[in-house]
């Protein structure tokens, strides 16, 4: 092949990335996963019980190929589930979105946070769920389910929802100890005066003009957690000293800053691809094969709780 004219080239140099860019290459991969992991959670059947079996019979459980270790690496630290409960009004909401943007920004070692908001859920995943008590515990499941699919890949997952029945809770933590995956239970601790008086969405009035029924607080119950890991107290404390207090806590606990006595090598997902690449081929098992590495629906109720 021949041209009648010259054609010239321009060298691009290519600029070394960014913490932010190598982040967002962090968050894409990431995202990849919770897809999965959301297929995965939805519709899923209740959790099983000590000596129970799952309905199917010939199903088989599979690791993963990649350790959790390995992924808490690769991202500059652990996962958990950050359990937000309260009152509707008391700023569940609130709180999380700002401690999800002020993570999510940080100028050193940003941290992958996602919120699982009570309120959104139930136009998707809970879109088939009221309000009876019945209904409640299962939102429970679900959201404690989805919640650890996301904190076992490495986010810090932000639930906020009422969740009013302790042994709901207490059942949402048990989901996450048994694989062990860190899991902190947040009061959002408005008084009812306080919730009602704010009323953010007007459902207080409605609730108290008979217009809902079975609303939290007004005609159903809420039982406050006896020791929470996390008390903010939002009618004292302002929106961002109650993000702050749960942001030095989040660090705390899912800091990666010493790993058996050294420090984590990758940080805020600023990765040597060849460090990565060991720590993978290092988590599978002997004489396993090693795969090639390549360089307008309405919810069913009317109303909402947050």
């Amino acid at each position: 092949m021949s041209c009648s004219q010259s054609i010239t080239f321009t060298k691009v140099e290519r600029k070394p990335l960014t913490s932010t860019e190598k982040m967002i290459r962090v968050n894409l991969l990431a995202l990849a996963v919770f897809a999965v992991s959301m297929t995965i959670a939805i519709g899923a059947p209740a959790r099983l019980q000590p000596g129970q079996k799952p309905r199917s019979a010939n199903i088989f459980f599979t690791d993963s190929k990649v350790s959790r270790e390995v992924r808490d690496k690769i991202k500059g630290h652990k996962g958990m589930t950050v359990w937000m409960t309260g009152f509707s009004g008391s700023g569940k909401t609130t709180v999380a979105q700002n401690v999800e943007k002020l993570l999510m920004s940080r100028a050193e070692n940003p941290m992958l946070v996602y919120r699982l908001d009570g309120d959104n859920l139930r136009f998707g995943l809970n879109a088939d769920l009221g309000f009876s008590e019945e209904d409640r515990k299962e939102n429970v499941r679900r959201v404690a389910e989805v919640a650890k699919l996301f904190s076992d890949a490495g986010f810090i997952v932000i639930c906020s929802l009422i969740a009013p029945y302790k042994a709901d809770r207490e059942e949402a933590r048990e989901i996450h100890n048994v694989d062990n995956v860190e899991f902190i239970e947040v009061f959002i601790n408005a008084p009812l005066a306080v919730a009602e008086k704010r009323d953010p969405k007007g459902l207080y009035k409605k609730a108290r003009a008979g217009k809902i029924k079975g609303f939290t607080g007004i005609d159903a119950p809420y039982e406050a957690p006896d020791k929470p890991d996390v008390d903010l107290d939002t009618s004292r404390l302002s929106i961002d000293e109650s993000s702050q207090v749960l942001i030095d806590e989040i660090i705390r606990r899912t800091s990666l800053a010493q790993v058996n006595g050294t420090a984590a090598p990758c940080v805020g997902g600023n990765c040597d691809p060849l460090d990565v690449a060991k720590a993978v081929d290092a988590s599978v098992g002997a004489g396993e094969k090693k795969l090639p590495v390549v360089d307008g629906a309405k919810p069913k109720t009317g109303k909402t709780e947050l």
